[in-house]
């Protein structure tokens, strides 16, 4: 989880930076994630043609506590 928060801070962080300027901006980032809850998203692309030629979505809800 730290992980995480650390790379969403580091990335709001240049954003923000390059509107006030470096050391302008403090970030605090704190990561809430349901694990319960996966989405896996693969898009297919054509190399001779960008747009998206096929997109499938799988989601999966898991309940309960393993133990």
């Amino acid at each position: 989880m730290a992980g995480l928060e650390s790379t969403k801070s580091e990335k709001i962080t240049r954003i923000i930076e390059s509107f006030v300027g470096v050391g302008n901006v403090k970030v605090a980032v704190t990561a809430d994630v349901d694990i319960s809850h996966k989405e896996i998203r693969q898009d297919a692309y054509d190399s001779e043609n960008p747009s998206i030629r096929s997109r499938q979505v799988a989601t999966n809800r898991q309940s309960g506590i393993s133990g």
